[in-house]
């Protein structure tokens, strides 16, 4: 299994693959509560989970600091950015901190 840490949602501290009928999704876990983002799901952000979390499948963030995790989110928002844009990596980091990010807007039935 191959999982993309740095796609994980801010606050990640599992992964559940797709086994035992559920999803693929993000696990967040603080405080004896567990929240869940299911994967290509990211932008609707984080659900309470209110069932019994069963552990044995959770995959643990690997040993990846937080400034490892979002040193890999920045590069690859540098590269979708010089991508989008085709600019240097430069500009396109100067781009990103300058408060850049790229959204999508979806149309919903009413």
């Amino acid at each position: 299994m191959n999982i993309d840490w740095s796609k994980a949602p801010e606050g990640t501290t599992h992964f559940h693959p797709n086994v035992n009928g559920y999803v693929e999704h993000w696990v967040k876990i603080n405080g004896g509560k567990s929240w869940f983002c299911v994967t290509n799901f990211e932008k609707e952000g984080w659900k309470q989970d209110f069932g019994k979390l069963n552990t044995k499948d959770l995959v643990a963030i690997p040993d990846i600091t937080a400034e490892e995790l979002s040193a890999k989110q920045l590069e690859k928002a540098i590269e979708q950015i010089q991508s989008d844009l085709n600019c240097t990596a430069g500009m396109a980091k100067d781009i990103y901190m300058a408060g850049y990010r790229k959204f999508e807007i979806v149309e919903e039935d009413v």
